[in-house]
């Protein structure tokens, strides 16, 4: 019984919802993307102390809640993670990147701000990069979501 419930969760699509709100609280534009059970997503941005880009990689659990897994760095910084905690790894890439492996940490409320100085872009699987600024433009917060 229980294989069959994990299964027909694998299967249920759902949608990845990204939007941003007015000055008074209400969706001021929405997009949505289809996704599966097994499907990943990253968010890159330049982190804004330290000017050098920043990935953030997250998955979904069986009830599509977001997790992050891993993050890559490429210098150290205020507001970079450094310490490790758990089954976190630190390895570094070929690109002389900072990947930091295991974090597996749930995202209640996962935000953005999208300043005007550098864009955010999204991606989904191994499809292209989708700019955030171009969907929501610039300062502004934006919210994302499964569901």
């Amino acid at each position: 019984m229980a294989l069959l419930f994990l299964a027909s969760c694998k299967a249920e699509k759902r949608s990845l919802i990204i939007y941003n709100k007015d000055e008074k609280g209400n969706i001021q534009k929405e997009v949505s993307y289809p996704i599966k059970y097994d499907d990943h997503f990253s968010v890159e941005f330049t982190h804004s102390v330290n000017m050098s880009p920043v990935i953030e990689y997250y998955k979904f659990d069986e009830s599509y809640n977001i997790y992050v897994y891993e993050t890559r760095y490429y210098n150290y910084g205020a507001g970079v993670l450094t310490n490790i905690e758990g089954n976190e790894t630190i390895e570094y890439g070929d690109d002389g990147s900072m990947i930091i492996k295991g974090i597996d940490k749930k995202i209640d409320n996962l935000s953005y701000y999208l300043s005007d100085i550098y864009d955010h872009t999204l991606q989904i699987n191994d499809n292209d990069p989708i700019s955030l600024w171009g969907i929501f433009g610039k300062n502004t917060i934006i919210y994302i979501k499964s569901e």
